[in-house]
């Protein structure tokens, strides 16, 4: 009843792989037996603080974008009270079976790190719209509690993702002379928008687009020193 009124239930999978290219998978995808009931997004931009000597503020200049990250909690636990449900989605149990916490805090460590490299692996995080290629950067694990022999029940292990692009993704993204890309250009009294913009787009389809973006009415009437935009190409 509740899932006919909620959708489909989807579960959280992980899927590990052995490449940088994300090309070679590590067995089978871990996936969680409750989803989670929420995660933290990360993005930082690093700027650097020119401060003049005797002033009162500073300018802020542009250093660069860190790679975004995401923090999950996962739960292990074995006391036999925490049941699977969709309407709960507050435990995360990236395993179908529970059998005892240690073993399946250990199998989901081997699952996503590489002790024979003493690294992660790189990892693709699926779950609905979410598809998060990244590397495990720190899992802090707390075992919370325990029998009287001192075996632990449960256990909460915090994980921080750090996005991770293939070379060959990340080094178009930062092609500042891509298409794709915006582009501003301060139109010199030598210029012609044609070639501009053919120079731009590696191509000569797109100049009358570019025009209509500067509202442009000629070509022959564009005012050295103007400020032209070239959007991306769609």
């Amino acid at each position: 009843m509740f899932e006919s009124f909620m959708g489909k239930i989807e579960k959280m999978k992980i899927q590990a792989y052995t490449d940088a290219t994300f090309n070679s998978k590590s067995g089978e995808p871990l996936t969680v037996q409750i989803n989670p009931e929420n995660y933290t997004r990360q993005l930082k931009i690093i700027h650097c603080e020119n401060q003049t000597p005797g002033s009162t503020g500073a300018d802020l200049a542009f250093v660069r974008i860190n790679p975004e990250e995401l923090h999950f909690d996962f739960l292990f636990d074995s006391t036999g009270v925490i049941k699977e449900t969709s309407l709960l989605p507050t435990i995360i149990n990236p395993f179908a079976e529970i059998n005892d916490v240690v073993s399946e805090v250990e199998a989901f460590v081997s699952g996503i790190y590489d002790s024979t490299i003493h690294r992660s692996k790189y990892l693709e995080i699926l779950w609905g719209t979410l598809a998060f290629k990244c590397v495990l950067t720190a899992l802090d694990i707390e075992y919370k509690l325990f029998k009287p022999d001192g075996k632990p029940i449960r256990a909460l292990a915090k994980g921080t993702f750090k996005e991770f692009k293939p070379q060959k993704q990340r080094l178009a993204e930062e092609n500042r002379q891509s298409p794709d890309i915006t582009h501003r250009r301060t139109f010199k009294e030598s210029d012609r928008f044609t070639l501009l913009a053919e120079k731009i787009y590696t191509s000569d389809k797109y100049y009358i687009d570019a025009a209509k973006a500067n509202n442009l009415t000629s070509f022959r009437k564009i005012r050295t020193g103007s400020d032209l935009y070239f959007p991306p190409v769609k």
